[in-house]
């Protein structure tokens, strides 16, 4: 007989509850049910308050008001480690790792497993490791270091991490923002498994398509407050985007009316042995070009290449028409380039200094840099 969503058993319930960032209301009053073996969506726009939510469930901000009982024991307020034992479990959208540890490190950072000497059992814990990434399909050795994997790898070591633990809740915070379609497909047959076994999932992302796909049900957030709660066969991708912004959207994909330019930036038979070659394509004023492929087909590397942060050997890049040589990334940022890059906190931004000097540095000659080829040291 198959259940009903009146009989399921709640396992995490949160009722009315206000968080403060000082003077700053983020959550008024928001309620949330999570029943056992489902996997509910949380949505919102950017600012409506789900990081948030997540954090002050796992006890990482603190609630001024209302409560968050799991398997209705109150673990209102709780500190994050103690939540761990409890049975809840997340994978955060910001990747939390040491990066000059190894993978088999990471995953059992504070909880190694110890030998009856109080030693960590190494054998043990690697081949612990192996088994978990090999649930997800992931073909990474446990001793390789964290800073030579890429975004997306270090993203599956995240996920891993959460489902190491005996979880009876598992939270993911835009899990697929940095995997390939492949790697998102066994990441949906674990997150089905889990459910059969009894596990919840709170799922976040902003891919509707999805949410369709993966959930049972889909609870919305908009500026702080709860919005309301539905189930997946009754509703559909217009009303779920009308209750996140308040308002009808639309036309979805509108038709587009550029205007289409001359080419502005043109590559012919750029190479680097090994990692891309015979590379060519254009762009034209006013257009979007999308260069995609599965990881490690050299998409980064390419993109690294131009703004020369990574020599290549052959080939050519092309301005406007005119050939120039771009072999740092001040002559890439003079010739008008500018690049964003993959890894944002590592590469992209000084996460301990000010927004200010975030945003004006590149400007200022301010910013020591060594590339990564040729290893010469910039000041851009």
């Amino acid at each position: 007989m198959k259940l009903t969503w009146e009989v399921w058993i709640s396992v995490l319930k949160v009722e009315g509850l206000h968080t403060y960032y000082g003077n700053i209301h983020a959550l008024k009053g928001i309620s949330l049910e999570v029943k056992e073996g489902e996997i509910v969506s949380l949505v919102g726009s950017n600012g409506a308050g789900k990081s948030t939510l997540l954090s002050t469930v796992t006890g990482i901000a603190k609630a001024g008001s209302g409560t968050v009982r799991f398997q209705g024991a109150d673990i209102t307020n709780t500190a994050p480690h103690n939540i761990t034992k409890t049975g809840i479990s997340i994978s955060p959208e910001g990747r939390e790792v040491f990066p000059g540890l190894t993978v088999e490190e990471n995953l059992f950072m504070g909880k190694e497993i110890k030998n009856r000497f109080g030693f960590c059992n190494q054998k043990a814990m690697r081949q612990k490791a192996s088994e978990a990434l090999g649930r997800l399909g992931v073909r990474i050795d446990p001793g390789e270091v964290m800073s030579n994997l890429s975004v997306g790898q270090q993203q599956m070591i995240e996920i891993c991490k959460a489902l190491m633990v005996d979880a009876k809740v598992i939270i993911m915070d835009e899990p697929t923002a940095a995997l390939t379609q492949s790697e998102t497909v066994v990441l949906f047959e674990v997150i089905k498994s889990l459910r059969k076994s009894g596990v919840s999932i709170v799922y976040i992302s902003h891919r509707m398509e999805e949410i369709f796909e993966l959930c049972d049900r889909i609870s919305v957030l908009r500026d702080g407050t709860y919005v309301g709660t539905k189930h997946i066969p009754e509703t559909n991708m217009n009303e779920i985007v009308k209750l996140m912004i308040g308002r009808e959207i639309g036309e979805r994909y509108p038709e587009r009316d550029c205007k289409i330019g001359e080419t502005v930036l043109k590559v012919s038979g750029l190479t680097k042995k090994g990692v891309f070659q015979d590379v060519e394509f254009e762009v034209k004023a006013g257009e979007v070009l999308g260069v995609s492929g599965l990881m490690g087909a050299g998409r980064t590397e390419i993109m690294q290449a131009i703004f020369g942060n990574l020599p290549y050997e052959s080939g050519k890049i092309e301005i406007n028409g005119k050939e120039v040589q771009i072999k740092s990334p001040i002559q890439a940022m003079r010739n008008g380039i500018g690049f964003i890059t993959e890894d944002r906190k590592v590469e992209g931004l000084m996460l301990e200094e000010s927004i200010e000097k975030n945003a004006t540095c590149y400007s200022a000659g301010q910013v020591k840099y060594t590339c990564r080829g040729c290893k010469d040291t910039y000041y851009v």
